[in-house]
């Protein structure tokens, strides 16, 4: 047995020497198939790296990831967060998770000893949080159940970014005190590098309730994190949840009739719900690359196949078996894969840190750069594996097409090439058709995304967001406690910002445009369409500049006035939901009323009708906006508002606004901005993941486009050079040049037309595949698919007309003395 596997052992070292030496003298042909391997596994490995970080891994330092799930509250399909007292009961009530804890985000300033205020990112998270992740600190201690109590001494630990940046990795800092938001607090601890949990932190505190958070309707907490049991499965804890929730809705019916928990996995909470579905389909994209690589290489390996029949024919008279030629070839072709395969390492490592830096959206502090992108083992794993299977396919062909030589007419004097046969040409032409075929699809999909992306963008939101500035303020519950000083804030910050030189005006906003706004449950007194609870609008809380903020004004009646804040309640609606309510009859002095929690509110009559302007990403790719209705300010302040700022020019106003926030309260933190409206915007949502997934899409199939026009211009070439004596016969018996061109160019051609029927043919279901995956808007239309065929034409028309070019230079005598 030991002898036998020794022969076989050293049979296989000289294969690959054997191939190693075939390989080098035909270093053209080694270095092609190389390059065109690396680019073809790298995009593969650098997506599988993206789409397993996003549906798998997750945040870097977090365990298991995959076993974790994040959980929101939602009403009427709209969601919301959690509230502390929701969150106690869940615990007690759930058997599906190992355990739940709570993150609460904030803004803090920090002073230290220096002296040197800092406004940082904090969350607040419960004392669990890191245990439950799987993540320890590396220095001093996590929280304790005693940290998280109403009057328990301060503490923090610090990320590990903050602690080498601010206190050069110093370990003393634990258990230094320092002051956060004024409050002297001790430093229990340092997390490891890397860890961002859940957005790019600089320190966490721990989550203590305060007397509002105490309330079961005071749904303050940013979600709920839980780990699943051992065996028990997604769709079981959400069915437990889902029962928890009834109960809950059934005991409290005053805050929680109708809230149900929402429990969602990594990538459909941080990324979108849709996540899934959107990498699986840029991996399938990324896969008909590698497809387009493998045929290329495979047909070029098949026209060198025929250059090396008479040394198989050699081999195969000296007593090889087909086997064992067969063999060598695929030794051969590994060892262009595995050069292929160290290439595509490479170009995957550049392709995701490429990927991380475009697919942050501007202004937001979430992005996928926070994730484990390394290429570990699992990409090692993927990768070999896509090696080995294209080392299969692409030697599997020459092996099927080259091993059948006829050894009398490769030794006689029909030479090498007489036979090549119809077959192998059959089998040539059919990867070129494929090719093309493939590129194809790949050409329409990226042309349905682009479509979608440019009008996406090109679809006005019904205001001008270019000379409005947006901040984010949120009052800390400790400096402004009632609803009084929280009003009292937002109304001194306006008029200081009205008053600065180069505003036009100031407005506030519960939400800018393009983002979700609380939908509420509403009833038309005299409304033509649906009537009751059942009906829903989304609903803005504003004030009376919020809509010269904008650049635009009422279109009937008027916008909110101080005669607003006292007296008779009112409400202004879109004109969409004017239409949609009381179908052209005159809305002003009309009434509606609005839900919560199943009781009724007070009669509201409408003093407005506003423009329609986008409340929500989805109204945005529909290009159309849904109905709105808004509300004023001073009768439901609450401690986080966007401020809206009009001005003259954007650039010297964002220090005007800083300036402004400073004068109300100074070292009060902004939480997002201030930042042009326009680029807050086109970071939102399905917007910005339409955008990062055409410009992927397009890449693709531009590299697609690229090797299918090398697999063509590589056959035609070889076809030329099989068929020279044949061009020298006719022109010598007096063929024009202009005939062999047009011959090479129509067998190009033909083969270029079968391959875009049948490409044409399998996008008729693209459309629907990308709808609602990458783009909702999507759609296969007849401008989309001319123009995928005019670019596939008109670069097939360049490969072929080298070749063709070539065959008309034949020297007829010169051919024929060496016929």
């Amino acid at each position: 047995m030991i002898g036998r596997a020794a022969i076989v052992a050293e049979a296989l070292r000289q294969d690959v020497r054997d191939a190693v030496r075939a390989l080098a003298r035909r270093p053209a042909f080694t270095l092609a198939s190389v390059a065109t391997l690396a680019v073809g596994l790298g995009l593969n490995a650098a997506v599988f790296t993206v789409a397993d970080a996003v549906l798998t891994r997750g945040f870097r330092g977090v365990a298991a990831n995959d076993r974790l799930l994040y959980i929101g509250t939602q009403r009427d399909g709209r969601g919301c967060c959690v509230s502390y007292p929701d969150l106690r009961d869940w615990r007690e009530r759930l058997t599906s998770f190992e355990g739940l804890a709570a993150v609460a985000d904030r803004r803090i300033t920090l002073v230290d000893a220096r002296g040197v205020a800092e406004t940082s990112t904090a969350t607040r998270v419960t004392a669990n949080t890191f245990a439950l992740l799987g993540t320890a600190p590396v220095a001093g201690r996590d929280f304790t159940a005693t940290d998280e109590q109403p009057g328990a001494p301060a503490v923090a630990i610090l990320s590990h970014r903050l602690w080498t940046r601010r206190y050069a990795a110093d370990p003393a800092i634990v258990g230094a005190t320092v002051r956060v938001n004024d409050v002297p607090t001790t430093i229990v601890g340092v997390m490891p590098a890397g860890l961002a949990f859940p957005q790019r932190q600089d320190l966490w505190v721990p989550l203590v309730p305060s007397p509002d958070e105490q309330r079961r309707d005071a749904r303050g907490l940013w979600f709920a994190v839980g780990r699943l049991r051992p065996g028990v499965t997604f769709r079981q804890a959400e069915a437990e949840l889902a029962a928890v929730g009834r109960g809950l809705g059934t005991a409290y019916p005053a805050t929680n009739e109708g809230w149900v928990p929402a429990p969602l996995d990594f990538a459909a909470f941080f990324v979108s719900r849709d996540a899934a579905r959107l990498y699986r389909a840029l991996w399938a994209a990324v896969g008909l690359v590698l497809l387009i690589a493998c045929a290329n290489l495979a047909n070029l390996a098949l026209s060198h196949a025929v250059d090396r029949a008479h040394d198989l024919a050699v081999r195969r008279a000296l007593g090889a078996s087909r086997r064992r030629l067969a063999l060598q070839r695929v030794v051969e072709h590994g060892i262009l894969s595995a050069a292929g395969a160290l290439g595509g390492w490479a170009i995957a490592a550049a392709v995701v840190q490429v990927y991380a830096a475009a697919a942050q959206p501007p202004a937001q502090r979430w992005s996928v750069g926070l994730l484990d992108l390394g290429l570990n083992g699992r990409v090692f794993a993927y990768l070999t594996a896509a090696a080995v299977l294209t080392t299969l396919l692409v030697g599997a062909v020459p092996a099927l097409g080259g091993l059948g030589v006829d050894l009398r007419r490769v030794l006689g004097d029909g030479g090498p090439r007489a036979s090549w046969g119809r077959s192998r040409s059959r089998l040539s032409a059919g990867l070129v058709v494929g090719q093309i075929a493939l590129a194809v699809v790949l050409l329409a999909g990226a042309g349905m995304m682009a479509r979608t992306f440019v009008a996406m963008a090109r679809t006005s939101i019904g205001v001008d967001a270019s000379r409005t500035l947006a901040l984010l303020i949120r009052l800390p519950d400790e400096d402004y406690p009632t609803a009084a000083s929280q009003a009292g804030f937002f109304d001194r910050l306006r008029r200081e910002l009205s008053a600065a030189p180069g505003i036009e005006a100031a407005g506030l906003a519960s939400a800018t445009p393009l983002a979700p706004a609380a939908a509420r449950s509403y009833e038309a007194a005299d409304g033509d369409g649906r009537a009751g609870a059942a009906a829903t609008v989304p609903v803005l809380v504003v004030d009376d500049g919020y809509f010269a903020a904008l650049g635009v004004a009422p279109v009937a009646g008027r916008a909110f006035g101080p005669q607003d804040d006292h007296g008779d309640e009112t409400v202004i609606v879109n004109r969409r939901f004017a239409e949609r309510e009381w179908q052209g009859r005159d809305p002003i002095g009309r009434r509606l009323r609005f839900f919560d929690g199943g009781q009724a509110g007070p009669w509201r009559t409408v003093v407005g009708i506003a423009p329609d302007i986008a409340q929500d990403d989805a109204a945005r790719s529909r290009r159309e906006a849904g109905p709105v209705a808004y509300v004023p300010l001073a009768r439901s302040p609450a401690p986080s508002m966007w401020v809206l700022v009009r001005t003259e020019g954007t650039a010297a106003a964002i220090a005007t606004v800083r300036q402004g926030v400073e004068a109300v309260d100074r070292g009060l933190p902004i939480w997002i901005g201030p930042m042009v409206l326009s680029d807050w915007l086109a970071s939102m949502g399905q917007y910005w993941r339409t955008g990062t997934s055409s410009v992927l899409v397009t890449t693709f199939a531009a590299i697609a486009l690229l090797l299918a026009s090398l697999g063509l211009h590589a056959s035609l070439a070889h076809a030329v050079g099989r068929r020279r004596r044949e061009m020298g016969i006719r022109l010598a018996v007096g063929g024009s040049p202009g005939g062999i061109l047009g011959l090479v160019y129509r067998q190009g051609m033909a083969l270029v037309l079968t391959g875009l029927a049948i490409g044409l043919a399998a996008t008729a279901g693209l459309g629907r595949l990308l709808r609602g995956t990458l783009a909702p808007s999507a759609s296969m239309d007849v401008t989309t698919g001319v123009l995928a065929a005019a670019i596939l034409l008109v670069a097939a028309t360049i490969a072929c007309v080298v070749p063709a070019r070539r065959a008309m230079r034949v020297d007829p005598a010169e051919t024929l003395r060496e016929a």
